[in-house]
């Protein structure tokens, strides 16, 4: 198994970004390695974190919906004199 291969190898951080099975993976091969990732489903359903605001354990992340990046595009696009987004 690769996250534990990592883990033994004394790492000081894993980034996944093989989806949630491999991040799954990495969170039971360790508690105390810090874990990033990205996910575009939602990772408190995937079991990845407790929750999005305080995910708790080693994990944290980025996630990014499509439907968040649509809304965003539609919402610049709504406003012709914006030239900066935050």
């Amino acid at each position: 198994m690769l996250a534990a291969d990592l883990f033994a190898r004394n790492v000081d951080v894993i980034v996944n970004e093989g989806g949630a099975t491999s991040v799954l993976a990495a969170k039971n091969a360790t508690t105390t390695v810090p874990i990033f990732f990205h996910t575009s489903t939602d990772p408190v359903a995937d079991g990845l974190v407790t929750s999005l605001s305080r995910p708790g354990g080693n994990l944290t992340g980025i996630e990014l919906r499509s439907d968040a990046m649509r809304e965003l595009n539609l919402s610049k696009n709504s406003r012709n004199q914006a030239h900066r987004t935050a």
